[in-house]
């Protein structure tokens, strides 16, 4: 009986021991693994500080990836080179969403880093995002063209959608609320004389014979309602082409009267405008967010609605809007829509293209109707705006005063085409005053700076 209960105690007392020699060893085993790791962790600490530290500002925003012009020259790489230019466009600060490296950090984010062990999709090169943008030093010459003055200039590539720029001014600062934008996407602009040449392409879409219009301006015209359409002088006796090239307001009230309504709303519509607050669809330019152009009528006889179709009262206009209609005129009815990021290459797998932009066009208006207008806009510019200071590179233009408030306040608009190079353009220098810049000298610096087309 003894000897069964001593049996007993021994093996028990050996699994207690046993049990503490296992808690012993695993004790040991954890304090080995965390002397190890302790190395390891701190090296990917370093490696994780090290991908992060390209810019203290992509830390906070959690954006990473360098941004390059159309020529691969670097524009930004955590900071901005010039925030003037670049700022409301590619990367401005946190106050800023509508930026292209907000917009694309799905694709500039290689995922989040775990700063004890690190993450397996670290990368050490950031990756590259390539615009279609003119280089800096062309940029900065139309820039300093401007002064001090606010604006915008807006220019693409209508066959192709490249935005060659997208200048907003004043450039970013972080005192100024006004640089939270880019004019270019995010405003609108009472068009002034630049919507007539929308108008003329909704009377040449209705069919209208413009070359047996005549109108003799006296410097006034009375509408049904009583009201009057002035012009600043009495133009005189006129053709089509005069009435453009003139600006003629009572020439085009007279062939604004002339319009069916319905189908006056309807080409309007499919030029991208919202109109009688009907809302058009979102607008969009690559993945930013853009307003749309705008205006109401209701009744092509009566002051309220002539005067938006000649560019004043319920008209508001987006740049790029404006930029692409133009281009659907010189490219026949069709116009490419606009993008500025090219591609966006990951270095650290091999150059791999993880995004690259694909040309996609829509149809703004009748091919007849463009070619018809392309023939009465050319000739207009030859006879008005080339012996008046505008580079002969620029094939179409027509310009614009907004008035902006009852002060006597202006702003100076150009919409234009330069068929060299394929590019239209929507130039605004807001707040305008004898002897300041008007937008025909960005207009002619810009036609020198551009890629010629490959025809």
């Amino acid at each position: 009986m003894k000897m069964k209960f001593k049996r007993r105690l021994k093996k028990l007392f050996s699994k207690k021991v046993s049990i503490n020699l296992s808690k012993n060893a695993l004790i040991r085993l954890l304090s080995f693994i965390l002397v190890l790791s302790v190395p390891v962790a701190v090296i990917r600490v370093f490696l994780a500080s090290k991908h992060l530290s390209n810019s203290s500002v992509q830390e906070m925003a959690g954006i990473y990836g360098t941004v390059t012009d159309r020529f691969g020259q670097t524009l930004y790489d955590g900071d901005n080179k010039n925030e003037k230019i670049f700022g409301s466009v590619i990367y401005g600060g946190k106050m800023m969403e509508n930026v292209i490296t907000a917009k694309y950090k799905d694709l500039l984010t290689p995922g989040k880093v775990g700063y004890l062990l690190g993450h397996r999709t670290l990368e050490e090169k950031p990756r590259v995002l390539k615009t279609t943008l003119l280089s800096e030093e062309s940029q900065k010459q139309l820039v300093n063209l401007f002064g001090n003055k606010s604006g915008c200039c807006f220019s693409y590539n209508y066959k192709t959608g490249e935005v060659y720029t997208a200048i907003s001014l004043p450039g970013y600062s972080s005192s100024s609320d006004s640089s939270y934008i880019n004019r270019c996407f995010s405003s609108v602009y009472i068009p002034g004389s630049t919507m007539k040449f929308v108008t003329s392409v909704l009377a040449i879409e209705q069919n209208m014979d413009m070359t047996k219009l005549s109108y003799t301006c006296t410097g006034s015209l009375t509408l049904p309602d009583g009201t009057k359409i002035n012009c600043p002088g009495a133009h005189g006796k006129q053709k089509f082409v005069d009435g453009l090239g003139n600006s003629c307001n009572c020439f085009f009230a007279s062939i604004i009267m002339k319009l069916d309504l319905d189908k006056a709303i309807e080409s309007m519509k499919k030029m991208g405008f919202s109109v009688n607050e009907d809302k058009a669809q979102a607008g969009k330019i690559d993945r930013l967010s853009k307003e749309t152009s705008r205006l109401n009528i209701t009744n092509t006889a009566s002051f309220k609605n002539v005067w938006s179709l000649i560019g004043q009262g319920s008209s508001q206009v987006n740049a790029v809007d404006m930029a692409v209609i133009a281009g659907a005129v010189a490219n026949d009815g069709k116009a490419a829509t606009p993008y500025i990021v090219s591609s966006v290459t990951n270095v650290n797998k091999k150059d791999k293209i993880i995004y690259e932009a694909k040309t996609q066009s829509k149809e703004y208006m009748s091919e007849n109707g463009a070619e018809k207008m392309q023939l009465f806009w050319g000739n207009a510019v030859k006879q008005n705006y080339h012996p008046n200071g505008y580079s002969t590179l620029i094939d179409y233009a027509k310009t614009g005063t907004a008035e902006t408030n009852s002060k006597g306040s202006v702003n100076k608009t150009l919409v234009g085409v330069i068929e060299e190079a394929d590019t239209a353009f929507y130039i605004v220098v807001e707040d305008w005053h004898s002897g300041e810049v008007l937008p025909a000298a960005v207009a002619n610096t810009l036609a020198s700076l551009l890629p010629k087309n490959s025809d």
